[in-house]
């Protein structure tokens, strides 16, 4: 799942006359803000500071203000990296594909993608919201391969890698005796710890395919094909 994502949120009050009520609205009402300016606020660009140099031994010295560490947005905050469980596609072919399902054709908040090796991408995605979606997500398929994706960061955090991640495991040729919750637990428990099934595949819809959301364990190597006795 894929999760799907929209809040509204209204206030209300009463007062004891049309009146009266409109009076106070239009002497409390904020001032209308202007969504060019908003934008011009948000906007990450660079601006002149107004400083004063004082000289100790002959050398320039300037307090930083705490203004500068509040809310710093650090420049590595727009990067996501995605590490594949296999051999990457192109990059050509990744940059693509994330631009046309990441972005839903918004040509002014395209992707940027850098290769670092041979199973290893990183994303510049500029916009906040897109980027929560996408991490939200955890593990995307691009071009047939798993991906996940994370937050990068230029330094190395003291923490356990990864263990598990969330994906849909698609089960085909099974046999009718084996669609079952007990025959379709067993067959994906080597990939990890199943958790539901796909809608179609619990409504039997089709039984070329079936369909079960698992929490993988990536301290194994994740099986593409396995064969199963009877």
């Amino acid at each position: 799942m894929p999760p799907s994502e929209g809040l509204a949120v209204t206030d209300s009050r009463e007062d004891g006359s049309t009146q009266s009520l409109l009076q106070s609205q239009s002497q409390s009402a904020p001032p209308a803000r202007s969504w060019v300016k908003v934008a011009q606020q948000t906007q990450k660009s660079l601006t002149k500071y107004d400083i004063k140099v004082t000289m100790e031994d002959g050398i320039g010295s300037v307090e930083i203000p705490d203004e500068v560490f509040e809310d710093p947005a650090p420049l590595w905050e727009d990067f996501l990296i995605g590490k594949f469980l296999e051999k990457a596609p192109h990059i050509g072919k990744i940059h693509s594909i994330v631009n046309k399902i990441w972005t839903s054709s918004d040509k002014s908040q395209m992707i940027e993608v850098y290769e670092i090796n041979s199973t290893t991408m990183k994303f510049r995605i500029m916009n906040s919201v897109m980027r929560a979606r996408i991490l939200r997500r955890c593990m995307w398929n691009l071009a047939e391969v798993p991906v996940i994706m994370t937050e990068w960061k230029p330094f190395v955090e003291e923490k356990e890698p990864q263990q598990v991640v969330p994906l849909w495991v698609h089960l085909r040729n099974v046999p009718m005796n084996m669609f079952s919750w007990k025959g379709l637990s067993f067959t994906t428990s080597p990939v990890g710890i199943p958790l539901k099934l796909h809608p179609d595949t619990a409504l039997c819809k089709d039984f070329k395919v079936a369909k079960v959301f698992v929490k993988a364990d990536l301290t194994k190597e994740l099986p593409r094909s396995m064969n199963f006795k009877f």
